[in-house]
């Protein structure tokens, strides 16, 4: 099943998600990273990202959180659009690199089954996705028909009928620009099935550097 996008407009092809089997390398001590826009030096939702690594740091590492993210940001680009990619492991700070950021396009996104798929942390080993790269520009993930994730963004999609923007019950990973918009409840959490895409007339990416990116559905997608 593949979302042809023209113009911020989608329609469906196909009638059902394609099926892979993907191996996983991950083991108990992965490096994780957190990716962190910033914008003519102002750090955006850093409480948010805070929030995640003291949270992977409890429940991955088993241990209390040693990063405090805004003493690694103190001296950010004064100027244009970048993505923060700070990386740390079990042991603490690992390394900070800003690059210059420019939007992904997206013209073709893809409806990929794969009922294996793990990545409950922000692990900096993204071969699995690496895979998934070459379907098509983007992926959404599906367990057992159920919607996931894409592999760059969480995701929402507007019922047709109540008007009620609509994310997945149970993501692979919870994103902060995700958690953000449900703390603030402009989206609620729903089981959307690919069967249920004709209930839903816009679809929108979620993640730290693009916040929600809304695509809408042709009449006659």
């Amino acid at each position: 099943m593949i979302l042809e996008i023209n113009h911020n407009s989608f329609k469906v092809i196909g009638s059902k998600p394609i099926e892979l089997n993907i191996n996983f390398n991950y083991t108990n001590n992965e490096p994780l990273f957190e990716t962190i826009k910033i914008e003519d030096g102002k750090i955006y939702n850093l409480e948010f990202h805070q929030a995640r690594v003291d949270r992977s740091y409890k429940e991955y590492y088993k241990i209390d959180s040693t990063i405090n993210l805004k003493e690694y940001l103190k001296t950010p680009p004064l100027n244009g659009i970048y993505r923060a990619k700070l990386i740390y492991n079990k042991f603490g700070f690992v390394s900070l690199n800003y690059y210059k950021y420019s939007k992904k396009i997206i013209k073709k996104l893809a409806l990929v089954e794969i009922k294996n798929f793990e990545y409950s942390y922000k692990y900096l080993n993204r071969d699995s996705f690496n895979q998934l790269a070459k379907i098509a520009d983007e992926v959404i993930i599906t367990k057992n028909g159920y919607l996931k994730d894409a592999t760059i963004a969480n995701i929402a999609l507007l019922d047709k009928k109540s008007k009620i923007w609509h994310t997945p019950q149970e993501p692979l990973l919870q994103g902060t620009s995700l958690q953000k918009h449900l703390e603030e409840k402009n989206i609620t959490k729903e089981n959307i099935h690919y069967k249920d895409l004709k209930n839903y007339s816009k679809i929108a990416l979620l993640n730290a550097m693009i916040d929600f990116y809304i695509i809408s559905r042709e009449k006659n997608g």
